[in-house]
Protein backbone atom coordinates (compact mmCIF):
# COMPACT_ATOMS: atom_id res chain seq x y z
CA UNK A 1 0.00 0.00 0.00
CA UNK A 2 1.67 3.43 -0.86
CA UNK A 3 0.71 5.99 1.69
CA UNK A 4 1.50 9.99 1.34
CA UNK A 5 1.71 12.13 4.37
CA UNK A 6 0.97 16.01 4.07
CA UNK A 7 1.31 17.84 7.17
CA UNK A 8 1.89 21.46 8.09
CA UNK A 9 4.11 22.59 11.10
CA UNK A 10 4.88 26.43 11.98
CA UNK A 11 8.13 25.09 13.42
CA UNK A 12 9.09 22.17 11.50
CA UNK A 13 9.41 19.55 14.22
CA UNK A 14 5.89 18.17 13.29
CA UNK A 15 7.93 14.95 11.95
CA UNK A 16 11.01 14.14 11.38
CA UNK A 17 11.20 12.55 8.00
CA UNK A 18 10.83 12.87 4.16
CA UNK A 19 7.18 14.39 3.90
CA UNK A 20 5.21 16.03 1.59
CA UNK A 21 4.98 19.87 3.14
CA UNK A 22 1.58 21.79 2.96
CA UNK A 23 2.86 24.03 0.35
CA UNK A 24 3.59 21.29 -1.97
CA UNK A 25 0.57 19.29 -1.91
CA UNK A 26 -0.88 20.96 -5.12
CA UNK A 27 2.41 19.38 -6.62
CA UNK A 28 1.33 15.70 -5.39
CA UNK A 29 -1.44 13.17 -7.37
CA UNK A 30 -2.95 11.83 -4.74
CA UNK A 31 -4.56 9.00 -7.17
CA UNK A 32 -1.04 7.40 -6.68
CA UNK A 33 -1.76 6.78 -2.85
CA UNK A 34 -3.96 4.31 -0.81
CA UNK A 35 -4.15 6.35 2.42
CA UNK A 36 -2.94 10.00 3.10
CA UNK A 37 -2.17 10.75 6.35
CA UNK A 38 -2.56 14.92 7.16
CA UNK A 39 -0.78 16.17 10.04
CA UNK A 40 -0.57 20.02 11.63
CA UNK A 41 -0.40 21.59 15.11
CA UNK A 42 -3.03 22.44 17.38
CA UNK A 43 -3.38 26.76 17.92
CA UNK A 44 -6.11 28.14 20.06
CA UNK A 45 -8.00 24.33 19.92
CA UNK A 46 -8.16 24.23 16.26
CA UNK A 47 -6.25 22.07 14.10
CA UNK A 48 -4.50 24.11 11.66
CA UNK A 49 -5.77 23.63 8.08
CA UNK A 50 -7.66 20.95 8.64
CA UNK A 51 -10.32 22.45 6.68
CA UNK A 52 -8.21 21.61 3.36
CA UNK A 53 -8.10 17.84 4.58
CA UNK A 54 -11.55 18.05 5.10
CA UNK A 55 -12.78 19.40 1.52
CA UNK A 56 -10.88 16.58 0.16
CA UNK A 57 -12.77 13.86 1.84
CA UNK A 58 -15.34 13.41 -1.32
CA UNK A 59 -12.61 12.83 -3.79
CA UNK A 60 -10.99 10.43 -1.33
CA UNK A 61 -13.83 8.55 -0.08
CA UNK A 62 -11.33 5.04 -1.58
CA UNK A 63 -8.57 5.99 0.54
CA UNK A 64 -7.41 5.31 4.14
CA UNK A 65 -7.52 8.65 5.88
CA UNK A 66 -6.05 9.80 9.29
CA UNK A 67 -5.11 12.62 10.69
CA UNK A 68 -2.93 14.28 13.75
CA UNK A 69 -1.58 16.87 15.44
CA UNK A 70 0.95 17.88 17.44
CA UNK A 71 0.99 20.86 20.49
CA UNK A 72 2.70 21.78 23.73
CA UNK A 73 0.69 22.91 27.29
CA UNK A 74 2.39 23.68 30.42
CA UNK A 75 2.36 20.14 32.42
CA UNK A 76 0.64 22.65 35.22
CA UNK A 77 -2.22 23.79 33.02
CA UNK A 78 -5.42 23.71 34.74
CA UNK A 79 -7.52 22.23 31.90
CA UNK A 80 -4.88 19.02 31.74
CA UNK A 81 -5.57 15.47 33.07
CA UNK A 82 -2.57 13.30 33.84
CA UNK A 83 -3.72 9.77 33.03
CA UNK A 84 -1.54 6.76 33.57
Amino acid sequence: MKTIIVYNSKTGFTLDCALVPYAKRQDVDFALYDAVVFGSFNHAGTIQKLDWFKKQLPAWQDKKLAVFYVGATPPDDKGTEATL
